[in-house]
């Protein structure tokens, strides 16, 4: 008997892995599931052992309460109601075609008729195996079909964080810069929605399973597939946040696609600074968020690299120190870059948004003629998207 764990119920598998509630997969091979369904076991967790992680499972109505409930409260009131979670049901899991499967509350089987490259399965157990991040992506580029989600995906699954899945939220960076592991009030808006961890895979990785998809399965159509090939070229490497990939994503996008054009960008890029500023920040050299190089080819006036930093308070927890902004700015200036600082109220704003990611690509020397009325609409989709808590999750 063995079960792999395929679609939506695989990704929130990784996301849980990446907060340390799930073991991580490795590596190997698999087959396809052979008997009646046996679910995973370790897949509800209580409230106790949800804390010990730095995570908060929060109800609907507390939810919907948040912007009004401090964090003390919450966790009070997720102790009395003794508030736990589990993946959520029913457990999606790959099976041959055309096998005939019992169906329930508690799970649904997906089947594939296309041939699978090596590497297409992770291990979870003996009996028990899990899609790849690569297949994964693939599998979730059908279901998203809209490109900047399909982007935005594959930049978390290639990035350094993963979202939390519904109902959960972390608290770790809560008491990160305190001296006591007393929980502030805060209120539940400025909760991080992701955790930190490793990357799944890259971007290379992606683009090299997806063309190995396609030429073992040329003569059939592949769910998913073309969109996913148009996704491959906006997915980088490294982002550390949802906001860093909301961002970046929205301002490279094709205009047509709802983004700003500025696809000329580099992330988490090192730049050597004067002596003077290495003195004063006790640091060799800055490692940048973003860098959208110049192109002076077009344009007779003069332009100027910008570099990018998000400061989301919302995504990233904790206060901007705004004494190191306000240095690192000057430092990153004085070596000739055109500098912004992003934060969450920037980017929640659509038309301080708007007014950015248009002036970015004027610094850059990107010629933009005025843009379509329908170029607007899908811009201000994009960005509502963005916005959405539930966005990807």
């Amino acid at each position: 008997m063995h079960h792999i764990l395929t679609h939506q119920s695989a990704r929130d598998y990784y996301r849980l892995a990446a907060a340390g509630l799930l073991p991580l997969p490795y590596n190997s091979t698999a087959s396809y599931c052979k008997n009646s369904v046996a679910l995973l076991s370790c897949t509800h967790f209580n409230i106790a052992v949800l804390l010990r992680h730095a995570l908060l499972p929060i109800s609907k109505e507390a939810a919907q309460n948040a912007k009004s409930t401090p964090c003390e409260e919450l966790i009070y009131k997720a102790i009395q109601d003794e508030l736990d979670y589990e993946l959520e049901k029913p457990l999606q899991f790959l099976v041959r075609p055309k096998k005939r499967c019992h169906k329930s509350h508690a799970y649904f089987y997906r089947s594939c008729n296309w041939k699978l490259p090596q590497g297409s399965f992770y291990k979870l157990s003996a009996n028990e195996s899990i899609v790849s991040p690569e297949l994964l992506f693939l599998q979730m580029a059908a279901q998203l079909v809209e490109l900047h989600l399909v982007v935005a995906f594959g930049c978390e699954l290639a990035g350094r964080y993963a979202l939390l899945p519904k109902g959960l939220v972390s608290i770790a960076k809560q008491t990160q810069n305190t001296s006591s592991t007393t929980m502030k009030s805060t209120k539940p808006s400025h909760f991080d929605g992701y955790v930190e961890c490793a990357r799944r895979t890259t971007a290379s990785k992606l683009s090299e399973y997806i063309h190995q998809v396609e030429s073992a399965n040329s003569h059939i159509t592949i769910p998913g597939l073309s969109i996913a090939k148009r996704a491959l070229r906006y997915i980088k490497d490294g982002s550390r946040s949802p906001m860093e990939t909301y961002c970046s994503v929205q301002l490279r996008l094709p205009r047509a696609s709802g983004g700003f054009g500025a696809s000329n960008a580099k992330f988490n890029v090192r730049i050597n600074i004067d002596l003077s500023w290495q003195y004063i920040l006790k640091k060799p050299y800055l490692v940048v968020d973003a860098l959208f190089r110049a192109r002076n080819a077009h344009t007779q006036r003069k332009c100027r690299d910008s570099v990018i930093e998000f400061n989301g308070r919302r995504w990233h927890g904790a206060h901007p120190q705004m004494n190191e902004d306000n240095l690192r700015r000057h430092a990153l200036e004085n070596a000739g870059y055109d500098v912004r600082f992003i934060t969450g109220r920037d980017f929640y704003d659509f038309r301080t948004w708007n007014m950015i990611g248009e002036s970015i690509c004027y610094a850059t020397g990107i010629f933009l003629r005025p843009a379509s009325q329908k170029m607007i609409n899908k811009r201000r989709q994009v960005h509502r998207d963005f916005c959405n808590d539930e966005c990807l999750r």
